[in-house]
Order: structure tokens, then sequence, then C-alpha cells
């Protein structure tokens, strides 16, 4: 099913980047916030532009893509839910949807190779003109299916959003089921809460198998001829979010070649028999850029096992239940999953995404906020950008009355299921240090840099001084000084490494080298650069990993501070007591305790400044097995993301 209702615009553009750097802010769509209701259409393809010409679009051009003339679109609606492909693409480059006026420096799709077909979900503006607006930087085909609008609304029954879970609808590997070619199967959204009067779902649908294209629609009814999220590669997961009509809370599915599919629900919009309110109506905004860890003074990627969390809307989180996001991820080093979710909840077993090693990847997704803000939990080390369209009202909420804790840290060894290797804190620690070559000052700095981290961990370490170091046993962390002699990193800019072994769950045993040929004097602002240098290193050893946030002292240089921060403090709280034993006590001979043997081994190097071209201040993981590069323990994630 295909329509040539395409007005082409062309215009110039030049930009060199994947994805745009946005200059400027945005407003809400129309005069004031306008709060809309959901009405369900289709799907209907509203465009394929490779029916007008076998050529894709040229760089730089933009189309004009009817949608309140076509027929089933209610005349007054001013947002639209959307899936845009694009395919056949000559070169990389990103995607721009937006409503009418200037072209935002926001992007909605992504594609990184030639050839590519890439699927992906989108809220955007309707123009006065009742049309919307695509633009393709680098030159594709583009595909638009539209799923439903949004029409003011006050106070209403239907078309308002509930959050629901998410909940997991079907992974038809656990039942040994996937589709095959061209298979039609009905799944009903009942069974995890929505209502039969539902009319359409808040989809994020997971496909795994041969390269080609999934869907879904209104069960009942004949394929319309769109679709939801493309796989690229065989066996790696592909996912994508989408609205999706509903027919008593059911709806179909196929697919053109086959597969798995992971179907999590997270959330519906009611039918005409639901309560009369306000709350889950769609206030639409012009796309808004809210946060690129490529740019700003601190710019950096997110790291590996660290979650991003953002409350930078052009509107208030306060009144936000759930937010319209694009998430992309920028060049991630590993295979891995991103998951959003409300800031100061648990991070759910569902993603909003699955990258490979290099890619530029775009995720819509409506994501449910706290009054604080939204996070954004990404498994591999990448950059994220982070668009907004709109968010789905609720009552106003208060801002915690107690400080939110910071969330500047991250973890060394995160496991699939999202736990961390850590010390088990019901056995003692024996921390064995060796001050011979030590500065003047080291023992004052050493016992500061211990009492800080007992005070934010709870842990036992008790303190022993040798004059003797024997290699670290298993319930061990041995400091001493020395130089190249010692260890050959321990040269040019380097002031101290952290080397720790650990088993699946637990750190088992650690090392702490600190430079004997250094002053270490005060820093800038009077504080003790021995003091932060022990201090940071101890943070490694107990299982924290660098962060992009130079207010913290685990920042990956040395940045002045000589005491644990917000962020610093949080990480190793969770490293502490408050997780709670690792199996049962372990009994301890001799200061040896008996563990399983390590699976792997961390090793980071820590450098003054970001110009020491060995290290540049990123973990550097030793060569052993079940260690990734970034030093996060590669595990089998579960099929969950």
């Amino acid at each position: 099913m295909r329509c040539r209702r395409t007005a082409l615009l062309i215009l110039t553009a030049a930009l060199a980047a994947l994805v745009p750097i946005s200059m400027g802010g945005s407003a809400p769509v129309g005069a004031a916030e306008t709060t809309t209701a959901f009405t369900a259409v289709g799907p209907i393809r509203l465009v394929d532009t490779r029916d007008a010409d076998p050529a894709p679009l040229p760089a730089g051009s933009s189309i004009t893509v009817p949608v309140r003339s076509l027929p089933g679109v209610p005349a007054d609606a001013i947002a639209a839910s959307v899936t845009i492909v694009a395919t056949e693409a000559p070169r990389p480059g990103f995607v721009t949807v937006w409503g009418d006026g200037a072209r935002p420096g926001t992007s909605a799709l992504n594609v990184d190779r030639a050839g590519q077909t890439r699927a992906n979900f989108a809220i955007t503006p309707i123009g006065a003109d009742g049309n919307i607006r695509l633009y393709t930087q680098a030159g594709t085909h583009l595909v638009v299916d539209l799923t439903g609008v949004f029409r003011p609304s006050g106070a209403t029954s239907a078309g308002r959003l509930v959050p629901l879970g998410p909940s997991r609808l079907v992974d038809t590997r656990d039942l040994a089921r996937p589709l095959a070619p061209g298979e039609v199967r009905t799944m009903d959204a009942t069974s995890v809460g929505v209502p039969a009067s539902a009319s359409a779902i808040v989809l994020s649908f997971t496909a795994i198998g041969d390269p080609g294209w999934f869907a879904a629609w209104p069960a009942g009814t004949p394929w319309p001829g769109t679709s939801v999220v493309n796989t690229e590669v065989r066996g790696a997961p592909a996912t994508a979010s989408a609205i999706v009509p509903v027919t008593g809370g059911r709806f179909d599915v196929t697919s053109l070649r086959g597969g798995d599919v992971v179907l999590d629900v997270n959330g519906y919009f009611t039918g005409a028999g639901a309560p009369t309110s306000t709350e889950g109506l769609f206030v639409p905004w012009a796309p808004s850029r809210v946060i690129d860890t490529r740019s700003g003074a601190a710019a950096a990627p997110v790291s590996a096992g660290s979650t991003l969390t953002t409350g930078a809307f052009p509107f208030s989180p306060t009144v936000a239940g759930s937010v319209a996001m694009n998430i992309t991820t920028v060049e991630p080093t590993d295979a891995g999953f991103l998951t959003a979710f409300p800031y100061g909840t648990m991070r759910p077993n569902a993603s909003v995404a699955n990258v490979l090693p290099s890619q530029v990847l775009a995720a819509g997704t409506i994501t449910p906020s706290s009054a604080v803000g939204v996070s954004v939990y990404s498994q591999p080390r990448a950059h994220l950008v982070i668009d907004t369209t709109g968010y789905f009202v609720t009552a106003p909420r208060a801002l915690p009355t107690v400080p939110v804790e910071s969330t500047a840290y991250q973890f060394s060894i995160v496991n699939g299921d999202g736990t961390y290797a850590r010390w088990n804190p019901c056995t003692p620690i024996q921390v064995r240090v060796n001050f011979t070559g030590a500065q003047p000052h080291a023992r004052a700095a050493f016992a500061s840099a211990i009492q800080q981290a007992t005070a934010a961990t709870g842990l036992n370490l008790v303190v022993t001084e040798v004059t003797t170091t024997p290699p670290a046993q298993n319930g061990q962390i041995l400091v001493r000084w020395g130089t190249s002699s010692l260890h050959p990193s321990l040269t040019g800019s380097v002031l101290g490494i952290a080397i720790y072994s650990y088993t699946t769950r637990q750190i088992v045993r650690g090392d702490i080298l600190i430079r004997s040929d250094l002053p270490f004097t005060s820093s800038r602002n009077g504080e003790d650069l021995l003091t932060g240098t022990l201090a940071h290193e101890i943070g490694h050893a107990l299982g924290l990993a660098h962060v992009n946030d130079p207010t913290q002292l685990m920042y990956a240089f040395a940045n002045g501070l000589d005491t644990y921060q917000d962020g610093d403090r949080a990480g190793l709280r969770r490293l502490g007591v408050e997780a709670g034993c690792i199996g049962s006590a372990l009994r301890t001979e001799l200061g040896v305790v008996p563990v399983e043997e390590p699976i792997g081994t961390v090793e980071v190097v820590d450098v003054a400044h970001p110009d020491h071209h060995d290290h540049h201040g990123i973990d550097a993981a030793a060569e052993s097995t079940g260690t990734s590069a970034d030093g996060v323990h590669d595990h089998d994630h579960d099929h969950d993301h």
C-alpha cells in the first residue's frame, strides 16, 4: 500500500556530523502549551519516495508530507505518531522531522553506512498547513507510516496515556516459536493489564532475524503495508518503539523473513469508557535538544555501565508524567543495550535500543519521568544525544524535599543482570601498606583516604603497616610506592595505578601503586594531591570506575580534589555494607579468604592531565580471561534486552 502524495522542496545544506549539533531553543506547538488527546489512525503509509523516483532524495533536501488532508485523519490534529524508515541511503547521515518553520537542530533517524535500511518511531508536530516535513542530510529514500494523531482536548475519557510496566508480553525465544516468513500471529495485550477498551498501546518491539522488516497493526484487519522495525544483521537484536492501534487489546504481527520477537508493553491509550481526566494528555513541543554529551565544557562519552540523568527539558518534569524522546547512541565501543526509566526508580529489564560497535542509532521512546527527570542507562561506552518533542501531563509533583543523590558514579565490573562486582562487606578487608619510598606526609594522606573510604562504604578496612610486600592474596589490598622499576607505567604524568581481580560478583584482591619520585605538593586550592590520589586509587580498588564529571574525585584526570564528592560517595555507598553480604560470610584464615578463583583482572592507570597519549586517563584493562577492553566484564546478557 503506497501513496504518491509527496511534494518535494529542495534545500541546500552541508553538515559534517551524523547527528546535528543543536543551536538554540524551542517552544510549545501553538501560542501556549496545548493539551491533546490521542486518536488512533490506520496505520497508513503517508509516503514512500521510491514511488516517485527510483533515485534516493538528494543530500540536503527536504520533503513536505501531507497528514491532515488524508482520508480518516481529523482536521484538527496538531501532532502525529509516525514510523520513519530510511532506505537505500548512499552514505551515512541523519534525518530530521518537524512541523513547520525553521528546521530544528535535532534528529529523528540515523544511517551509518551506505545501503542501510533503518526505522524509528517519533511523535512530531504537524505544521499549520497540515503537513510534516522531513530533511535528509546525506540523501536517502524515506518511508513514513502514520499510526495516530493528537487533537486539542481538555479533560476527556479517551486518548490519555496510561504508563504500564514495561510489561513483557512475549519472547518467542522462550517458546521456541519464532515467526515464520510472512506468518501473521495475534498478540493479546490484555494479558499484561491493557483494558480491552484501549485504543492503542505503546510497544517496544525487538526483532531478531535475517535482515528485513517486522510489522504490527490492529488484530482482525488486513496488513496495511506498513512496518515498525527493521533488522540489519542476522541474529543481532533491533529495537524500535511504536504506538500500535489495537482491537479489543489485540494486535497482529508479521515479518518479511521471519525471526524471533520480544514485545514489551510500556503503556496504553484510554478508550471511551475510561474516567474523565487530564492525566496522560499530550503537550506537543517543537523538537528540542535536551543533552548532547559530545558538546559543552565537559564533553565526554557516557562510560560503560553508567547512567545519565537529565531533567533539562524545555518544560518542567514536575508536570511531565512521561516524555516523548529520541535517544541517539553515537559510536558505542561495544555491543550492548540502552534502558530509559524515571530517575529514582529501579532500572527495568527492557531496552529502548540494542546497538553494535561504532553504530549511530536513534531510538524514539515514550519514557515515564519522575519529578526530577529521566535516567538513561548505557551498557556500552558511548556518546548520547537526547531530543524531545513533548510530554504527557501528570498532576504537579513536588521536587524531593531531601537533596537528590548524585548519579555521577559508575562501577567497573557490570554484569548483564545489572549486578556489579564488589567486596564482600561481611568479611574484613586486610589493607597492607608499605610506606618505603613514600613522601614525608604519606601516612597522614593515607589515613585520610582510608577514613573517607570507610565512612563512605561502611566496609571493615583493617590496616596493617608492613615492610615487605609479597603479592596480595584473596581478601587483601596491597598499597605501596615505587617508580618504573616497580611497574613500567609509573612514569611521565602517571600518578598511580590500581589493579584488582574479580569473580562474577566479587572483587577478591587489589594492588595500589603510587609514584615515589613525585613530590605530590598541594594543589591550586590547597588540597593535598597525595590524599586525592590515594583516595582515587582506593575508589578503583573498591569497584569504582572513572566518571565524565570533573566535579568528582573519580574523574579521569587530577582535578585538585582530595575528598570524595557526592557522586563518589553515592557509588561507594552502593559498593559497601548497604548492598549486603555476598552469599554467607566467608571464613578468614591468616588473612586469606577462601573464594572462587578470579575470572579477570582490571588495571587502571591514572594520569595527571589529558595530554598523556599512552593512556588518556581511560581505564586500561590488563589482558585476562573475561575482561573487555574497558575493564567491564563481558558476560552473555539475558535475552530480555
